[in-house]
């Protein structure tokens, strides 16, 4: 996702070069870890499957939203825009979730046990696909303002 993030702002004046065989087969990658990953969940009955199956499709949507950009690029206004900062967020996610998971309870000497040792694998998402939405809506509301309504323009 960091890659993707700095690949789109590196391209945004020539959106065409972002197409590159290594950058589509990191899009097509992420669909396929993804789909990997859901199999396994499917397969494997203990406490893990929720955790990924619910963490899972996001590399679904990243890896759909990759490959749209290179096909069609320049097709949306500041696509590259909402591409990086939607990969940038996406990346903060995947940092935080890790540390949560792995890096906090061995700096502070924690454990969470029971139904709570599912929040630091999810919270991080929670926060932050709502945040990537609200951010991009604001964004594209700011970018490409609505047009004035039909009787204002006659007027």
């Amino acid at each position: 996702m960091v890659r993707q993030a700095l690949r789109v702002v590196a391209t945004r004046r020539a959106p065409e070069t972002l197409r590159t065989p290594f950058h589509e087969a990191l899009g097509w990658a992420s669909i396929a870890g993804s789909v990997t990953v859901i199999a396994y969940a499917l397969g494997l009955w203990s406490d893990i499957p929720p955790i990924l199956l619910g963490l899972s499709p996001i590399g679904l949507f990243t890896g759909r939203g990759m490959l749209r950009l290179m096909r069609t690029p320049g097709s949306e206004r500041m696509g590259w825009f909402y591409s990086h900062m939607g990969s940038m967020l996406g990346g903060g996610i995947a940092f935080h979730t890790a540390f949560a998971v792995f890096g906090a309870p061995r700096l502070w000497a924690y454990e969470i046990a029971g139904p709570l040792a599912v929040v630091p694998w999810i919270l991080p998402t929670v926060i932050g696909i709502p945040a990537i939405v609200i951010w991009t809506r604001y964004y594209r509301r700011k970018f490409n303002p609505a047009p004035p309504p039909a009787d204002a323009r006659s007027a």
